[in-house]
């Protein structure tokens, strides 16, 4: 799917959800024929998670459990994103790994759209905080991590 498809898909999915901001982390195995993904949905009516594990690959955005998120969670996530600054990143792929968990980030708001691939980063780095960030605020990511 071209770029500026999946821009237009996300940002139909903010809009379903009158969301301010969506985050959505993506996990993808190669050769396998589905997906993990978590969609953090920052929202006045409160921030959400919508979770669809072993999506399979084409699935809508939409699909998955939304799960209210408490304040505090909420919260501590987006100072924890707003630390690393993910809408600056760049893709991110070791040198010489061609195959493994790839971790796809996407944020989109009213001022657009941003995508970050990242294949095994290195440790202390803004992509391992980003990940970090995404376990240290919901188990369920933790959890498909292991």
């Amino acid at each position: 799917m071209a770029e500026d498809e999946r821009s237009k898909e996300v940002q139909v999915f903010r809009d379903e959800f009158a969301a301010a901001r969506v985050h959505i982390l993506t996990l993808y195995t190669p050769l396998q024929a589905h997906m993990s993904r978590f969609a953090f949905v920052e929202r006045e009516a409160g921030a959400m998670l919508v979770t669809c594990l072993q999506c399979p690959l084409r699935a809508p955005l939409s699909r998955g459990e939304p799960q209210p998120i408490s304040a505090e969670v909420a919260t501590k996530f987006i100072q924890a994103l707003s630390a690393i600054k993910p809408e600056t990143l760049d893709d991110y792929y070791a040198e010489g790994v061609h195959d493994g968990t790839t971790m796809i980030y996407e944020r989109a708001d009213s001022g657009g759209y941003h995508i970050v691939h990242i294949l095994q980063p290195p440790n202390n780095s803004p992509y391992t905080q980003l990940i970090n960030a995404w376990s240290a605020a919901f188990p369920g990511v933790r959890r498909v991590l292991r």
